[in-house]
């Protein structure tokens, strides 16, 4: 089935739900078009003489309170509705009190538990199926759309935008002004640097011979070059039986302990991990 991500709107003067069903990413364009969606099919024709929309949101996720995405999405939907949309954010922690959560979301687990969920088309029939006792009713759709992820917006951007912060938590609440601007254009995450592999030290690394006891650095290979590079100094620790062996003339056993080895593993840009154990020089 791959992914199913649902975001919902709850209308608390009609009692109704709608609940976008996506298949990409829970991004912030992803639920702004949930709110443009509704507001085109349902929110107009119930308020058609409104020209202010309240927004009451959690403070994280893809309609997080510093969410830079979530500011420019909300703008640009005020530009095209015409709507002077105010926007409060629950402070972290506290979106237990929020009322979709009771009156929505929980009614909708309620509603598909113990019923395999397997199709998207399954997840929509099941949340559009929803009601209670005091007449909820719940409208679902799929929406197939892309929606990129890695998309960044400079400060000096989301300051541009119409947006008026309110003198009581400022970073929760604001309003956006139906105002037509310049849409800001953002900038691919890594795409002008790409990202370097770091390399992280793990395990214990064997001293293999008395020809290295002089030697005052470690060495491990950089996976991602395929080279070698020195990480760290420290001189090992001899333990006393080879000390013995050392007066007596004979050759020392390898030393077996307590110095941090090299085991790199190389994290490329996507998070993929790549890794060895011990390096052996």
């Amino acid at each position: 089935m791959g992914k199913a991500i649902p975001y919902g709107i709850y209308d608390l003067g009609s009692n109704a739900g709608w609940v976008s069903v996506g298949t990409d990413h829970d991004t912030a364009a992803f639920a702004v078009e949930t709110l443009r969606r509704w507001w085109r099919c349902d929110g107009s024709a119930r308020y058609p003489v409104t020209r202010r929309l309240l927004i009451c949101a959690g403070s994280g996720g893809s309609n997080a309170a510093r969410a830079r995405a979530w500011k420019v999405e909300i703008a640009r939907l005020a530009a095209e509705t015409g709507l002077e949309i105010t926007v409060c954010h629950y402070p972290p922690g506290t979106s237990k009190w929020n009322k979709i959560e009771h009156r929505l979301f929980a009614q909708i687990t309620r509603n598909w538990r113990g019923r395999p969920l397997t199709s998207h088309q399954a997840v929509v029939e099941l949340i559009g199926a929803t009601t209670t006792t005091t007449g909820l009713t719940v409208h679902a759709e799929l929406d197939t759309r892309e929606y990129p992820t890695g998309l960044r917006y400079t400060s000096k951007q989301v300051e541009a935008l119409p947006i008026a912060r309110h003198a009581f938590h400022a970073d929760w609440n604001y309003t956006v002004r139906p105002e037509p601007h310049a849409t800001p254009v953002p900038a691919r995450k890594g795409a002008d640097t790409p990202a370097e592999p770091r390399l992280f030290l793990r395990g214990y690394l064997a001293w293999l011979g008395d020809h290295m006891a002089e030697r005052d650095f470690w060495c491990g290979q950089d996976l991602h070059r395929g080279g070698a590079a020195a990480v760290g100094a420290r001189r090992p620790v001899v333990r006393s039986r080879d000390r013995g062996l050392h007066a007596a003339g004979e050759p020392s056993r390898p030393s077996r302990a307590r110095f941090p080895a090299l085991a790199a593993v190389a994290i490329s840009g996507r998070g993929d991990r790549r890794g060895t154990g011990p390096v052996y020089r």
